[in-house]
Order: C-alpha cells, then structure tokens, then sequence
C-alpha cells in the first residue's frame, strides 16, 4: 500500500506527520488531497472496491457529485463558533472532491462557487440543496459543461410557477 501511495523509504514517524499537517493551511491540505483522490478516483474504486459503497451511483452513466453542507457538533473555531463545513462528494467512489470551511459571517452560497472551480465536472450531475437554487450557482455549473439537479422549494414562488406549466416529470420531497 506505502509503494502505491508513492513511499518507497521508510516512511516517517507519526510525530512528524502530526507536525508537518498542523502547520499546513486547512484548505490547501484539502484541495491537495481531494484532488489526488479525484484523479485516483478509478484506481481507488478498483483497489478499495467493496468500501466504496456509493460507487454504483450514477444518472446516464454520468458522475454524481453531491454538495452538501454540515455543522460539526463540538467543533469550534478560534473565536468559538461553530465549524461548519460545504463538501463535494463524488457518489460512484465516496471521494469528498472538495470542502472548505464557511466562515460564521457568511454562508455557503459563496462558498460553492469557489467549490466548483476544482473538480472536473465536465458532464458530471451536480446535486445541492434548496439554498444553490441560484441563477449564478446554476450558470457556474453550466459553464463548467456540467448538468445539475437543483431543488426547488416554496421559497421561491415564481420558479415553482414556472416550473409547474413545464413537461416533464416533477419529483417532489
């Protein structure tokens, strides 16, 4: 496994590998990861196999990636507020494509924008909830020539509208 992971020395001590990830930055460890995983993604699919529960998901033989956002009970950040984390995960290997933290001034709209630049998801389905049914988070994606499935909610009465006098099967939660 140290051979395909690409160590071929003896590998170093877990205190130097606790050392070496505290004084890296969050993000770039993310981004840096993610996009290893995502470009194994195939080779990791094949190796780990049966782990990969989520591997069959696919809509036309297309990826699925879903984003999706979570509060991490009893995380907290320096000035005390709660983590809150936005993730990409691709649903044919369960490799998180992407995360990044959402700032307690913000929320995650912003965040997916800058969360979509990373992964290819060149006719990939990007999946989100209610709060990304946005023109800009739609357009981002588009022109990423990626599809998406977007949920549409009450909240939004001129789309449902709209959305009702089109053909077409109409799910809803």
């Amino acid at each position: 496994m140290l051979t395909w992971l690409g160590v071929w020395r003896r590998p170093p001590s877990g205190a130097t590998i606790r050392l070496l990830l505290t004084r890296l930055p969050a993000d770039t460890l993310d981004t840096v990861i993610g996009t290893w995983m995502w470009l194994r993604a195939d080779t990791l699919d094949t190796v780990i196999g049966t782990w990969m529960w989520l591997r069959a998901s696919a809509i036309g033989g297309r990826r699925v990636i879903a984003f999706d956002g979570k509060t991490l009970r009893g995380a907290k950040d320096a000035a005390g507020n709660l983590v809150h984390l936005l993730a990409g995960l691709c649903q044919r290997t369960g490799v998180v494509v992407g995360q990044v933290a959402v700032e307690a001034t913000t929320n995650e709209i912003p965040m997916l924008a800058g969360l979509l630049k990373v992964p290819d998801i060149n006719d990939a389905v990007v999946t989100a909830e209610a709060m990304h049914c946005q023109r800009d988070t739609a357009q981002t994606i588009r022109d990423r020539v990626g599809h998406y499935i977007l949920t549409v909610k009450d909240n939004q009465p001129n789309l449902r509208k709209r959305r009702s006098r089109c053909r077409g099967p109409i799910f809803r939660s």
